[in-house]
């Protein structure tokens, strides 16, 4: 790694692609609605300690990340508010 900054930026990836292998194919099942939500949080709540965490802390100090990790973050938190979205307005339907 160059600096401690590339490293950093390097971990953020391996954490986000960790999240999405495990957590994302539960919000992405069909059909869509709250039960998908529900299976995610019990999920997440049931997976190590440190799976999420991470990325949540990052979250919390999202302006002092280097930007190439903020650009991992913010990805990783867009896909999760979009999988919301639709298991939730599936419900509305």
């Amino acid at each position: 790694f160059k600096d401690k900054d590339a490293l950093f930026v390097a971990v953020v990836k391996y954490y986000a692609a960790e999240a999405e292998r495990t957590f994302y194919p539960l919000l992405e099942m069909t059909p869509a609605g709250k039960v998908n939500i529900k299976n995610f949080m019990c999920s997440a709540l049931k997976s190590s300690p440190a799976a999420g965490c991470f990325l949540t802390n990052c979250q919390r100090d999202f302006a002092q990340l280097p930007r190439a990790a903020q650009k991992v973050v913010h990805q990783h938190f867009e896909k999760l508010r979009q999988l919301f979205i639709m298991n939730l307005a599936a419900d509305l339907e």
